[in-house]
This record gives C-alpha cells, sequence and structure tokens, in this order.
C-alpha cells in the first residue's frame, strides 16, 4: 500500500491518452477508504470482519498506477528506466520505513514496551521488514501455535509492504522485456504484455489454492499467491491504455451501474468475508480485485457518480497520508492499549486514530514530502543518507537486542504470561508444610498448561521453600501426552507430529530414573484429541468415536505406568473450559482439538475412566472450579479479577494463582501415598482399559 500516496502521477490532462492520468482525487479517496478499512479492522475484527481485504484493494490500486506509469514512459521513450524507477520507490518508501523501523526499536526496547516475545523476534522482524522480506519470515516464524500464544511482532504489517517491494523490483523489468524497447510513440506490444500477465494471474491464483489446503497462512502472505491481485490492477492499467475516457451516455451509464453494484459487492465482502474464510484463496480475493478494478475505471472517468464519491474530502486527505497512516497505526494501536489510555470500544479507537494521524500527518510533511521533492539535498545526498540510515536502523536493533529472551516463541509467551502469578504472603501466617517432610519432587507434564503450571509453582516456591522440588517438567506447549498416530491440523493438512511430541513415554520414564519424582502433575488437553488417524489406518477419527476413546485411554495408560514406575502419584489436571479464537494469526484455522465439544468428552469420559482404573496412583483435578466461574467461560471473575489470556485458554497470572490455590492442598492429599513407597499396581495392570489390553511400555 504504497504507490502513488499524494499527488503521484504528472500533470497531464485526464483526456490525454498517452500521458499520465494527473491528479485524480477519487483515487485518493479509494486509498482512504483502504486504510480507514484496516484501521477498523485492527481495533476489534469483529467491527468490520473483512476490514483486511483493505489491503488488497491496496494491492490492486498500487498495479495499477504502477502500470500506468511506466506504459506513459514506454510511449514517451520507447523504454523504461529500470533504475530511474527503483530510485523513485526508494525515495518514496524508505523514509517513512526507516523512522518507522527506528521508533518500533526504540519503543520496544528502551520505552519498555515490547513483551517478551515480541524482543525475542526485534532483530529479525526489523532486518527482514528492512530488506523487504517481511511476509517470508512471518511465514517461517509468525503462523501457527506459537503465534497464538505470543504477542503479535510491532513489524507484522510490513508484510504486505515486502509484497510490494518484491513486485516493484520484479515488474517493471519484466513489463519492458513484454513490451519490447521502440522508437518514440511507437505502440507497444500490448497483446503479448496481456497474455503473459494474465497467464501469471492465473499462476498465482492456482498457488493461493495449492498453498490454502495446506495452511492459509502460508497463502496469505505469500508472495506469488498475493501478486494476482496486483497483476488484476496492471491489466486495467494496460486495457485503458491509448484509450480515450467513457464518453457516450450509454456506455457511462452501464459504468455507473457497473460500479454501484462493484462497490456493492465490496461492502458485503466486508462485512461478512472473515480472514479464516477458505474461500479467500478458492477466488474470493481475485474476485474483489476485480470489483476495485472496476471502481478503479470508474474513478478515473470524467462526470461519473463514483468520483464524486470518492473526491469526499476526509477520504481524499486520508488517502493521500494513507502510507504513514498504515506505516505508524501498527505499532501504535499495539502499544496504546485500554491499560495506558484507560478507556475501551470507540473512545480507544479514536484516540489511537487520533494518535496515528497525527505522527502521519508530521511524518508526511517534513519527511516525505521533502525527500520525494529532493529537498533533502538532491538525489546524491538520499543516496548517500537512505542506505546510511539504514544501516543505523539495522545496528540500532541488533545492540538493543543483544540478550533476547530464550526459549520458543510458545515458552517465551507463556512464561511471560504467568510467571509473576501473585503470592499472598500474610505476615505472621504459614503455609502448611510438605507432608513428607522434605520438598516434594513435582514433574509437569504434557501441554502448554502444564508448562503454566510449572512455572506458577516455581515461582510459588521462592515464597514458601521447603514444600516443592519443581524441576525437570516434560510439558511442551505445542504437544500433550499422545505418542502414535498422526494428527490432522490445519485444515486437513495431514502432518506428522513434532518429533518431540513423540517422546512423551520416553521423557517421563527418563525423569522417573533420573530424578524419581514423588509426583507427576499431567495435564491433556487439544493436543491430543485432535482427529487423529491411527497406525494403520487409513482414515481419520474423531474424539467420541469409541475406537478413538479406546485407544487415547490405552495411550494414556502407558503415560501412567511410565511415571509410577517407581511408586510415583500422578494428579491429572483437566483443561477448564475454553473458548478459543477463531484463527490462528496468519489466517489459519485452529488444529482440530481446540473445540469446546471435544475437550469436554475428554473431561467428562476418557479421564474419569483412568481414574477409576488406578485408584491408589491417580487423582484428577478439574480446574474449571477456579477458572470457570459459574461453569462457563468468563475472562473475569465477581472480583474483577482475570482469568484467561486473550487467546481465550491459557491462564493469566491471576488464573494461575487460583489454579495454584486449588491444586496445592490435592497435590499435599496426593504426596501423603508417596510415604514408604514401593512400586503400586494399577487397577489397570490387571484390569484392561477399554478397548484393548493396555500396550506395553516401550
Amino acid at each position: 500500500m504504497s504507490v502513488g500516496l499524494g499527488r503521484t502521477a504528472d500533470p497531464a490532462p485526464t483526456s490525454a491518452p498517452a500521458r499520465g492520468l494527473g491528479y485524480v482525487a477519487a483515487l485518493d479517496g479509494l486509498r482512504g477508504l483502504a486504510v480507514a478499512l484496516v484501521l477498523v479492522f485492527h481495533q476489534d475484527p469483529s467491527w468490520l470482519p473483512g476490514g483486511f481485504l483493505g489491503v488488497s484493494a491496496f494491492f490492486t490500486l498500487s498495479g495499477f498506477l504502477i502500470t500506468r506509469l511506466l506504459l506513459v514512459e514506454h510511449h514517451r521513450t520507447g523504454n523504461i528506466g529500470v533504475g530511474a524507477f527503483w530510485g523513485r520507490r526508494i525515495r518514496r518508501l524508505w523514509p517513512a520505513s526507516l523512522l518507522c523501523a527506528f521508533a518500533i526499536v526504540v519503543v520496544a526496547t528502551a520505552g519498555g514496551q515490547g513483551t517478551a516475545t515480541q524482543l525475542q523476534g526485534l532483530r529479525g522482524d526489523a532486518v527482514a521488514s528492512l530488506t523487504s522480506l517481511a511476509n517470508w519470515r512471518f511465514i517461517a516464524t509468525g503462523g501457527g501455535y506459537g503465534a497464538l500464544v505470543s504477542a503479535p511482532s510491532p513489524f507484522q504489517h510490513f508484510w504486505s509492504l515486502a509484497i510490494e517491494e518484491q513486485f516493484y523490483l520484479v515488474f517493471p523489468p519484466l513489463l519492458l522485456v513484454l513490451l519490447g524497447r521502440r522508437g518514440n510513440h511507437a505502440p507497444p506490444d500490448r497483446a503479448r504484455a496481456v497474455a503473459a500477465l494474465a497467464s501469471l494471474t492465473a499462476a498465482g491464483i492456482a498457488t493461493g489454492w495449492v498453498l490454502r489446503a495446506g495452511s492459509s497462512g502460508g497463502a496469505y502472505y505469500d508472495t506469488a499467491a498475493r501478486v494476482p491481485e496486483l497483476l488484476i490492477g496492471c491489466l486495467l492499467a494496460l486495457a485503458l491504455h491509448e484509450r480515450e475516457p467513457v464518453r457516450r451516455l450509454h456506455n457511462r451509464v452501464v459504468l455507473a451501474a457497473a460500479s454501484a453494484a462493484a462497490l456493492f459487492g465490496l461492502a458485503w465482502m466486508w462485512t461478512h468475508v472473515t480472514a479464516a474464510d477458505p474461500a479467500l484463496f478458492h477466488g474470493l480475493l481475485p474476485l474483489h480485485a476485480a470489483l476495485v478494478a472496476v471502481v478503479i475505471l470508474a474513478a478515473v472517468q470524467p462526470r461519473a457518480p463514483i468520483p464524486l464519491v470518492l473526491s469526499w474530502e476526509p477520504l481524499r486527505a486520508l488517502g493521500a497520508i494513507s502510507y504513514g497512516v498504515y506505516l505508524f497505526h501498527w505499532p501504535v494501536f499495539l502499544w496504546l492499549g485500554a491499560d495506558v489510555v484507560h478507556a475501551e470500544g470507540l473512545a480507544l479507537f479514536l484516540v489511537r486514530v487520533v494518535a496515528t494521524l497525527t505522527v502521519a500527518l508530521l511524518s508526511f510533511r517534513l519527511l516525505e514530502l521533502p525527500a520525494r521533492t529532493l529537498r533533502f539535498g538532491g538525489p546524491v545526498v538520499l543516496r548517500r543518507a537512505l542506505p546510511a540510515a539504514a544501516v543505523v536502523v539495522l545496528l540500532v536493533a541488533v545492540l538493543a537486542t543483544r540478550n533476547p529472551p530464550q526459549g520458543t516463541s510458545a515458552k517465551v509467551a507463556l512464561r511471560e504470561e504467568v510467571s509473576r502469578a501473585p503470592v499472598s504472603v500474610t505476615p505472621g501466617a504459614t503455609e502448611p508444610g510438605s507432608p513428607l517432610g522434605r520438598p516434594i519432587k513435582l514433574v509437569f507434564a504434557g501441554d502448554s498448561l502444564g508448562y503454566q503450571l510449572e512455572l506458577v509453582f516455581i515461582h510459588w516456591s521462592l515464597f514458601f521453600p521447603g514444600r516443592f522440588d519443581v524441576g525437570g517438567g516434560t510439558a511442551e506447549p505445542g504437544c500433550g501426552m499422545v505418542s502414535d498416530g498422526e494428527l490432522v491440523e490445519r485444515d486437513n493438512d495431514i502432518r506428522v507430529n513434532n518429533p518431540a511430541c513423540r517422546k512423551v513415554v520416553e521423557r517421563n520414564t527418563t525423569r522417573v530414573n533420573s530424578i524419581d519424582p514423588d509426583l507427576f502433575v499431567v495435564v491433556t488437553g487439544p493436543w491430543d484429541i485432535g482427529d487423529r488417524q491411527l497406525p494403520g489406518e487409513d482414515t481419520f477419527r474423531s474424539i467420541g468415536d469409541p475406537v478413538l476413546d479406546a485407544f487415547l485411554q490405552r495411550q494414556f495408560q502407558n503415560d501412567i505406568d511410565a511415571m509410577t514406575a517407581k511408586g510415583a502419584q500422578v494428579v491429572w489436571v483437566n483443561w477448564p473450559c475454553i473458548q478459543p479464537v477463531d484463527t490462528l494469526p496468519d489466517g489459519g484455522p485452529l488444529p482440530s482439538g481446540f473445540k469446546e465439544a471435544k475437550v469436554e468428552h475428554l473431561n467428562r469420559v476418557i479421564i474419569p475412566a483412568l481414574a477409576r482404573a488406578n485408584p491408589l496412583t491417580v487423582q484428577v483435578v478439574d480446574l474449571s472450579k477456579s477458572l470457570c466461574p459459574g461453569g462457563r467461560f468468563q475472562r473475569t471473575n465477581a472480583k474483577g479479577e482475570t482469568l484467561r489470556a486473550d487467546d481465550g485458554m491459557h491462564m493469566t497470572p491471576e488464573g494461575g494463582a487460583l489454579a495454584r490455590e486449588q491444586l496445592v492442598p490435592r497435590i499435599f492429599t496426593a504426596a501423603k501415598r508417596v510415604v514408604g513407597r514401593g512400586t503400586v499396581r494399577s487397577v489397570a495392570a490387571v484390569r484392561p482399559a477399554p478397548g484393548g489390553p493396555a500396550r506395553p511400555r516401550p
């Protein structure tokens, strides 16, 4: 969304077909409308579910304007000055981008606004953003489960700029090859150019279709999958080149009706389509681009209704600074939250918009316009100053993040979320001591909630030493307690589990032999109950299927046998009620296990059966009692304490403290069975779990 923001074309009259468009206020209005969609969407997607399509509108408009300018140059000179074009793009884009990147790095580090996960990825995000590779970085690191539990990168919005900049790098020389070098005013070979760009458009649509079969995140950020939206604008420019504006009354009426229908269709998509819609890359994005192209066609015609609407001064003025608005709005919205502004809803949105517009206007007047008009001392100065500024920004990013938080993005985010769970220490009061007369050796196993609980207990033990010895946990975010079978993840893309997730029994056995824990705290949840292909089968089964239920019980029994081999006890923790977000941050659907009904079946049917089969070694604790006030999902309780994270699943510090208070007495009760312990045989060792005998432990 970085082309022609302001008066971008030369001032030739619109009626001269081989010359520039001149300044078309309606196109600025279209930019203003597009960036307004993005602002509303990033404030609250429920306000405008399809507001993210504003970026797509910018893509199509960018393709149109760039092609129009290149065609005019080719018509006048018989050539395209590719180097000069790149120089103009750098002058247009880099100054504000560098300022934004520098501000992000400084505010995130010195300003203390960056979360642990943001600081962890800040260096790589800055480098990728300033080298026009942000979209590929976010394909590699920005999607999936880690992104679900992590704070978004303050450079996240650079993905669309990266796609446009990659397009600017490749398209001008490609167009020159297609048109050929010709004498002044010689007609270009438009037929060849149209055929080639149409073929590339079709190939890009096919690429998006294929990528969407595995992960809409991969398609959403992929240059090849998104380039059709740009190329449709290019094709429109080729179709209009050397053509007179529409003048006949009949044709103007037809165009007015078509453009009104296009606007109606766009409005429907903006209010109904979501980022997780599987149809996005099955035709909706190209359709959106085609409708935008119809609006552009109407916008450049004289005496048409659409230009009058889109030339409305507030829209036009917003469009004139839309590049800066887009650049600066994301970090402003990210860090100017309700806790800072002390406002919510519309009031918070207005504060954010005012702050964004202020920064964008200052950038436009003091930086962008002078750079474009060479008021900084001419092209030579800019050629030296801009690379030097980029080097400075990169050095600041590297030096400011010399010691980033360690661990996966999911672990860093979860650690940050609950590691400071509040601890109430009353002077003179004493907490119950360990029933063993020594610290209880605890190992936490399972998924991300188990990892969070481990962090909560480590923090609590700093205030009350002598109760627990917490260490060597095997809980792994994104894993569970089931080792076998393949999961269906990301829209039926069949992928083998993370290799680390396949060694859960081995990890727990290792802990038994090396630590000899007194007690395991086990958490099972969404990662164990996704749709699964069992060994030797071709189909996938869902939880509730008796065959899969029996398989899960056998898998869990193997875990119990491994953990209790030397007499340890097991406290099996149910996942509390969940209300997960609809999609992952990259637009992809959640894995199949992230459904409240599936979690309820696990808690109501499978885990109680395990407890009945192992009455001497397994106790079940249902965290819904502390984290689901009134028996249903609520982010806050009656005391106003926020219990659950924004993802609708994990715990906040306050929620972690309540879970700890519920777990401590149950752990003490289980620990009493450890006194004088020896190996305790489970009932399941004698009575097979439903569905067949328990499989022997490897």
